[in-house]
């Protein structure tokens, strides 16, 4: 976390400087919370991956080009994502492409943070 937090520091120095102005450039602090189960696991993937396509920024996971969605299923690229990690979460690629064309997205509820 200290390291994202130095990073979101120095860039918002180096935006300030560049653009002389003074202040934050985040509202809010980040936060995080302890994933405590594997069903809420698996629901923030869902909600990650289908939350461009809830709010209508794309029609299916795959067209959102922000997403790790397609890296994670593009097995013959380099990647340095933990692929084996999530196929084995899944059951495998053909699991977790099925995961995302099942029509249960869900707004879950997140604790305030």
């Amino acid at each position: 976390m200290q390291q994202f937090s130095n990073f979101l520091n120095g860039y918002a120095k180096a935006f300030n400087k560049r653009n002389n102005r003074r202040g934050a450039l985040f509202l809010d602090f980040t936060k995080r919370i302890e994933i405590k189960d594997e069903i809420y696991f698996s629901t923030l993937i869902n909600y990650i991956h289908l939350n461009p396509v809830h709010h209508q920024f794309c029609k299916s996971v795959e067209d959102w080009n922000y997403s790790s969605y397609n890296s994670i299923i593009s097995i013959n690229k380099n990647s340095k994502l933990e692929r084996n990690a999530v196929f084995d979460w899944f059951g495998g690629i053909e699991e977790f492409i099925e995961f995302h064309k099942a029509e249960h997205f869900t707004d879950i509820d997140l604790p305030n943070l």
